[in-house]
């Protein structure tokens, strides 16, 4: 397992309620929180765990209370959702039973990053009820998903999310809701630790007001018989107030706006083409 990220000193550690059982004999450590659950459940629910599991113990391998030590690189509050739903079937049911948005992430990360198949597949279902692929699903979306609570960081985890455990058919909704209801500072500088990367950033519009506007004055300088071509040069696209994806976006746009206007030329003329004319001039030359 990844073990990067240091564990911290055993004086902070605490044991996690409802998910320590003394009669068990493999710990695990996330963050802060210390786990003790059966050995073989886990190799048997986790293909990962199996294999990682199945290994012989080394001596000199770390234990704590006389079992076999883990620390897993992932957050406490994910890692106990996760062994709850596996643990307790109560705990995360099958649509239509309640849940929560935290307890849908947890769970889709952890299932998906330890192959847990039957619980990935729950949490997909929880998820795509409130991220629907049809217009009958989003206008009865409030009656079907039995979790819906937005938070404003939720659409840019949603995102994030759905790129992570590849469930892309959650993005269209997911953007949408990000571009209506966040304002586009918190797209740009995220929320809640949650961050769109580049393209995501792109995808979500980002920066489409400020787009629209620097477009308009583009059009009142062409009005103002400043030429088309040399409307924003280089430095006027540095300097515009966009963040740098959309800047990476215009950038090749106007470009090709110039080429296609010059390519045009001739004809707005009422001239030969381009090639017409080169050819005219190779010969007079």
């Amino acid at each position: 397992m990844d073990t990067e990220i240091p564990p911290p000193p055993v004086e902070e550690l605490t044991r996690t309620e409802g998910l320590w059982f003394e009669d068990c004999g493999l710990i695990i450590q996330a963050e802060t929180k210390l786990f003790r659950i059966s050995r073989d459940f886990l190799a048997m629910r986790s293909p990962v765990f199996g294999d990682m599991l199945s290994m012989p113990i080394p001596e000199n391998a770390e234990m704590m209370e006389g079992c076999p030590f883990v620390y897993l690189p992932d957050s406490a509050k994910d890692i106990t959702h996760f062994l709850k739903a596996m643990i307790y079937s109560e705990f995360f049911e099958s649509v239509p039973a309640k849940t929560s948005f935290d307890i849908i992430t947890g769970v889709l990360r952890m299932s998906h990053k330890y192959e847990v198949d039957v619980l990935r597949k729950r949490a997909l279902i929880h998820l795509s009820s409130r991220y629907p692929t049809t217009l009958h699903g989003w206008d009865t979306m409030q009656l079907a998903c039995t979790w819906y609570h937005d938070t404003p960081s939720q659409y840019l985890e949603a995102i994030l999310l759905a790129r992570q455990t590849s469930a892309l058919w959650i993005l269209p909704i997911a953007f949408y809701c990000a571009c209506t209801r966040l304002d586009l500072e918190d797209i740009i500088t995220g929320l809640g630790g949650h961050t769109l990367d580049a393209q995501d950033m792109v995808a979500c519009k980002l920066c489409a007001g400020k787009r629209l506007e620097h477009r308009r004055d583009a059009e009142d300088w062409r009005n103002s018989h400043i030429s088309p071509l040399d409307i924003w040069d280089e430095d006027d696209l540095h300097n515009l107030p966009v963040c740098d994806a959309c800047r990476s976006q215009m950038k090749p746009v106007h470009q090709l706006a110039r080429e296609s206007l010059w390519d045009h030329l001739p004809a707005i003329f009422h001239l030969p083409s381009w090639e017409e004319l080169v050819q005219m001039k190779v010969k007079a030359l």
